[in-house]
């Protein structure tokens, strides 16, 4: 879509000037989330193995090898962490295809500590961006509006947006059309814009500060996310050696 946006502005090269950043920030934020969780994952599985143990090695002593038994408490353990995991891959898979769905996801999204609000500007920066690419080379505003929805990415944010268009099309001013709930820094500057005559320098102003916020928030989520999960991988390890502790304890005859 952007470059669709770019091809009917003429301004392709800083599209694809635009998509290279783009794929270059993601795949160093990608790298850094999945090096920071090889340990607590590491943890998560060890532990797993580790916590039937006593069980086993009970068996073991019973003559009774119990392997299947030890093998299917490993599974549960792990299951606490592959079910959200695959949970949340096939919602992304599908949301594509189901409107609802996806309208869902989107709005579920927003309220992730970090990831949200880097998602919000990033979707408000798309729009700012395609917008100004389609409004420079003089597309009418209502179709520049339009278009530059779609290009959101998200369709909560989408929808706090979408009544610019409803509101040109009237012959009102886009940010009259704007949810309140919009952030009031960005729809101040766009009445700004639209009031001095100036809204192709507001939309770049906006984009700049939409996007530096996405890559900052974006960055922390990708800082933060592996310290979360290295925690609680902790927190489940410690739960399960007390409680490997408790039962060779337990199985233990140790008078007083």
């Amino acid at each position: 879509m952007l470059i669709e946006a770019a091809e009917t502005g003429g301004s392709l090269p800083d599209s694809f000037k635009m998509l290279s950043h783009w794929h270059e920030f993601v795949e160093r934020i990608t790298r850094q989330i999945q090096m920071g969780l090889l340990y607590p994952l590491f943890l998560i599985h060890a532990a797993a193995l580790i916590y039937p143990l006593p069980t086993l090695i009970s068996s073991f002593i019973g003559g009774q090898a119990d392997v299947g038994g030890y093998l299917r408490r490993v599974l549960e353990v792990l299951l606490w962490l592959y079910v959200p995991v695959l949970i949340v891959l096939a919602s992304l898979l599908f949301k594509e295809r189901a409107r609802p769905l996806r309208i869902v996801l989107d709005h579920l999204v927003l309220r992730v500590p970090g990831l949200g609000a880097a998602i919000y500007h990033l979707a408000v920066y798309r729009y700012a961006k395609a917008f100004g690419m389609l409004y420079q080379a003089g597309i009418p505003v209502s179709e520049c509006a339009e278009r530059a929805t779609r290009a959101t990415g998200n369709a909560a944010v989408a929808h706090l947006l979408a009544g610019g268009t409803a509101s040109v099309r009237k012959g009102g001013m886009m940010w009259e059309g704007f949810s309140p709930r919009l952030a009031a820094e960005y729809l101040h500057l766009w009445q700004i814009g639209e009031e001095t005559g100036e809204l192709d320098k507001t939309v770049d102003r906006i984009a700049a500060a939409a996007q530096d916020r996405a890559d900052r928030y974006f960055t922390l989520f990708a800082q933060w996310l592996p310290k979360v999960v290295y925690f609680a991988a902790l927190l489940i390890a410690g739960y399960m050696v007390v409680q490997l502790g408790t039962q060779v304890y337990g199985g233990l005859d140790i008078p007083f």
